[in-house]
Order: C-alpha cells, then structure tokens, then sequence
C-alpha cells in the first residue's frame, strides 16, 4: 500500500509537465503556436494532478511508518505491486481525458491503459465529414483539425471563424461568404470558387490567387494526400500527454520509482524483474537502483537522440517529440491520424525503422554496446533471431505485394520493412493501410504480433527468447522419442537452461494461448469478424496496437461493443505484467501462507 503511494504521488508530476507544455505554447512547424488557457490547465491537468496526489498520499499514510527494510518484497509481493500499479496509473491517466470532455469513462480508460502499456490501440477517430451540403450560416466558431471531403458549400456563411489545420479536399464553394475569417495551417486540395466573396470582394480564381485572400492557406490545384496530415482533433497538449504516458510505460513506471525512491523500496529485484519481464533479469551493477538507473539514462538517451535526428530532417518539433516518445517505448501512439503515413517521408521511416529495431533490442546489450564492447550485440543469439525473423518476413511480403502489383518492387520493399519491423517490435506505427493486403501477408503480421521482440526491452508479445526455446524444446522431444535414454539439455547463447525455466516457458505459451482463444471467443461474441477478433485480441496481449483485419490501422476500436472494450483492456494489462502478476494478484491460492 504504501509503495503504491509514493508511485501515485511521484506520478502526479507529469501531468504538469503535458500541463505546462500546453499554457507555455507549442509550435507545429510552420508558425502556427497553440496555447492552452489558464482555465483548461487547472481543470485538467492540475485537477488530475491534485487528485492523483492526494489518493497516493492516502495509500502512503494508510501504510504507516516502515523501516526501509520493511519495504524487501518477496516475488508474491512484487508481483502484486506492479500488477495494481499499472491498474491504478492506467486510471488516473484516463482523468485528462475525461476533464478535457473528450472521452467517456471507459473509453477514457481504455486509451490510459493503451497508453501506459504501451499497445497503441486508440479511441481516437479522424474528424472527416464526407458528401454533404453545408447552408448555414457560422458566427465566432473554430473548427480544428478537420478533413472536407467532396462538401459543397451552398449559400453558406463564415462570419469571424478560425480555421485550424483544416483540410478541404475537392470542395466547391457556391455564394458562400467569408467575413473577417481566418485560415490557420489549413489547406485548399482541387477546390472550386463560384460567386464567393471574401469580405465583400469577389474570389475570381480565373484573375487572382485565392492566396490572396486566404493568406495562411494554401493551395493545391490538383488532386493531393496532404489532407492525410491532419492532426487528431484534440488539444495538442492532450495528444502530448497521451505520448507522454507511452514513454513513462515504456521503460516502466515502477522502473522510475525505483530509481528516485531506492531507500524505500529497498534492494529487491521482484519490482524491476517483473516490469522488464524476460527469462531473467540481468544485474548490470551491484546495486538494483544503479542497474535502473542506467536503463532509463539509455532509454532517454536513445529518446533524445531520435528527437533530434527527426529535427534535423524536418519534422516539426512537436510531432519530433510526440512520436520519438512513442517510438522509443514500442508504443506507436502519433498525433497525426493517419500516423507515420501523414508524412510520407522516406526519411522518417528509415529513422524510425532503426529506433524501432533500438526499442525492441535487450537494453543490457545496449549498455555493452555503449561501452564498446559490440562484441554481445552481434553474438547474442536472441538479437540475431530477431533480426533473422524481420529480413526473412520482410522478403516473403516483398515479394508477393509485387508479384500481386500492389506496389512497385521499391515501395513494396519500403512498406514490407516498415511494417515488419513495426509490428515485430509491437510497436504499431503504420506508414500504409494494408488492411487491403493479401490474408497471406496479413496472417504473418499477426505471426509477428504475437512473437514481439526481445527480452529486456520495451517491446511486448511472447518474447524471441521464449520461441527460440519452445522451438528447441519441440526438437528435443522429437529426439528423445528416437533417443529416450540420451542427455539433452536446452542451451541458450553457450548456457543451459534448467528445466524448471523451460517448463516455465512452456507453461506460459500455453496459458498466453489460451487466453488468446477465450478473448478472441468473446470479442466476436459482441459481434466481430473472425480475423478482427482474432486481430485484436493479439494486438492488444502483445502491446502493438493497430490489428491486422480487413480495416488494418484504420481499424476503430472505438465503435467496438462495451464488453468488447473490457476484454482488450484486460488484454493489455495481463500482456503488460507478462500474464502472472495478474494470476497472482486474482487467485485466492496465491494469499495462502
């Protein structure tokens, strides 16, 4: 109880760091800055701070006084911490959003527990209206982040109205009227002007440039995609917030409260051992503090670093932010909605692809890599599986969305590499909509959602170290049944595994299978499709985030059923403490002596 509370306290500083950021001002990029009041930083993030704080400071004085050694949890202890601590952080992380009116409790909750497990499956929608008709008349009224598609403009009227990062795409605007309006960061995709007027004078597109008129507009006369950039249609400072949740779960709250609180939480592995769930955990220095301590200088490190390169190869500082956050932390989380296909940019992606490749690699090789010795980078066994695994499915996609002329060879190549590695990382950004790809292509991205990435990084799914196991596991009861009497021990990288870590492997791929069945049962009870059950129950275990169906990363978890909704977040937090802590936490055995 009392561990718990000094978590939830120190937790609490975040919100005014997403609080902060918003009041003092963000820039997009391109000139446009966007400011939160006064009054939405207390009703939102200082209102969630307060209360964060006070409920943890409840759970500290309830605990009473311990002596440090009080606080040396045994592995039935440490489990239960962290399996209520990513319920509760889960919870009041959800609090913005709901202050914010965005979304509802559960839907709320829902994009808290993405969040902080790091899966990437939103409640967020593009705000796109499509075919209609527009008369009325708009007085004093802003309209954000929003995409046009094929609106006629009829005898409609725009008195004093602020245009923000909206996109009108093929639009035609008849006697429609613009009065003292602005247009900020917004777009004009193939648009036509039939006796409009803008503060009285006539738009003639034949003499004058609408951008004479339309001054921060710009202007596209033939048809586009930049109407992909659009933002989502929050606050920036929420969408900060909602990255910004991704990279504290990245490397692990509980992580970061060992680091700062060390001589409370004393010298125990339990907490770091089931936040950075692998085979083992890996002391790197004497001291359990020390070893924490040096995950998160690499993670923010590497976070810094990416920051930096997307910077210097045009980003916007916003988004270089935002999406080096979600990147480095395997969580996939843009404050674009189309996400990395918004910017369409080689360049990004390759960026991407290597810190990708960084975030779902055993942070301990990592730290022997800083130190020179590259040496048990090349040679670790689990990190060349990994990367065996990404060129051989890589080649495999490559090769069929060419041969079935979905793409050229090159952006075929391009977009298998992304997705590959994006998704066996658990990571879930997605640079195209391949929900219209082949089933074959679109079964192995679900392959690679399931396997994850290495232990000791922040990737999810099963783990390559437990397949690599599994797999010599199936080879060595196939030998044995031609050789009972031989010897054959399970060697990993030079070492042999006892038989209790490998019964232990085995037992969890098969209580992580099952699980995976009776959700995915449940999820198309509610009423969804076989591969979009199947989809995104395994999204959500393996912390990726967009599943793999007929809809791909424009798949809408927000439409799904309530009970629906309950499942996949159960999914995320049992993917999240690795299936145990939660057994633990719930069996009543668990709490006999």
């Amino acid at each position: 109880m009392r561990s718990l509370g000094i978590l939830l306290m120190l937790f609490s500083l975040s919100f005014l760091v997403a609080g902060l950021a918003g009041f003092l001002g963000m820039a997009d990029g391109k000139g446009t800055e966007y400011f939160d009041s006064l009054g939405f930083f207390i009703r939102v993030y200082l209102s969630s701070a307060l209360i964060t704080f006070a409920f943890g400071f409840t759970f500290w004085f309830v605990g009473g006084k311990k002596s440090p050694g009080d606080f040396e949890l045994l592995d039935r202890e440490g489990f239960a911490v962290v399996g209520l601590a990513w319920l509760l952080v889960a919870s009041f992380g959800a609090i913005p959003y709901m202050m914010a009116g965005e979304l509802e409790p559960l839907d709320a909750y829902f994009e808290g527990m993405s969040g902080f497990t790091t899966t990437g499956a939103t409640m967020l929608e593009t705000h796109e209206v499509t075919n209609e008709t527009w008369n009325g008349s708009y007085e004093f009224e802003e309209f954000r982040d929003m995409i046009f598609h094929n609106i006629t403009f009829d005898n409609a009227s725009f008195r004093k109205v602020d245009f923000y990062g909206v996109y009108f795409n093929n639009c035609t605007f008849i006697n429609t009227s613009f009065t003292k309006t602005d247009f900020h960061d917004s777009m004009f995709i193939t648009c036509r002007f039939v006796d409009s007027r803008y503060n009285n004078e006539t738009i003639l597109l034949e003499e004058r440039s609408p951008q004479g008129f339309f001054k921060d507009a710009e202007f596209r006369d033939t048809p586009s995609d930049d109407w992909k950039k659009v933002y989502y249609p929050w606050p920036k400072s929420l969408l900060f917030w909602r990255s910004l949740t991704q990279w504290l779960g990245g490397m692990g709250i509980v992580v970061l409260t060992i680091v700062i609180l060390s001589r409370f939480i004393g010298s125990s592995m339990q907490l770091l051992k089931v936040d950075l769930p692998g085979l083992t955990m890996t002391r790197l220095k004497p001291s359990i503090v020390q070893t924490a301590a040096i995950f998160w200088k690499i993670y923010a490190l590497f976070t810094f670093v990416a920051i930096a390169l997307l910077r210097m190869s045009g980003m916007p500082l916003f988004d270089a932010f935002s999406n080096s956050f979600t990147c480095l932390s395997s969580g996939g989380f843009s404050p674009r909605a189309m996400n990395i296909e918004a910017y369409d940019n080689a360049l990004y992606e390759a960026i991407f692809v290597v810190f990708m490749v960084v975030a779902g690699t055993n942070f301990v090789l990592h730290f022997h890599l800083l130190h020179g010795d590259w040496r048990k980078l090349v040679n670790n066994s689990e990190f060349r599986t990994l990367i065996s695994i990404m060129l051989l499915t890589t080649l495999v996609i490559t090769i069929k969305l060419s041969l079935d002329s979905f793409y050229s060879p090159l952006s075929s190549l391009r977009y298998a590499v992304f997705q590959v590695v994006s998704l066996n990382t658990a990571t879930g950004y997605s640079s195209i909509g391949y929900g219209d790809w082949p089933e074959s292509t679109r079964f192995l991205l679900v392959i690679l959602m399931v396997i994850g990435g290495s232990a000791g990084s922040t990737s999810g799914g099963l783990k390559v170290i437990r397949l690599m196991v599994l797999m010599k596991l199936a080879r060595r009861e196939i030998s044995k049944a031609i050789h009972p009497q031989r010897e054959m021990p399970i060697t990993i990288g030079g070492r042999t595994l006892p038989d209790n870590l490998v019964q232990a492997v085995g037992t969890y791929f098969f209580v992580y299978l099952g699980i995976l069945v009776i959700a995915s049962a449940v999820v198309m009870f509610t009423g969804e499709g076989l591969m979009d059950s199947v989809s995104t129950v395994a999204t959500t275990m393996g912390g990726v985030g967009p599943p793999a169906g007929a809809e791909g990363p424009y798949f809408s978890f927000s439409a799904m059923h309530p009970l629906a909704k309950v499942v996949l977040i159960s999914c995320m937090w049992l993917g999240r403490i690795e299936i145990l802590a939660g057994f633990i936490l719930f069996a009543p055995w668990s709490y006999r002596e």
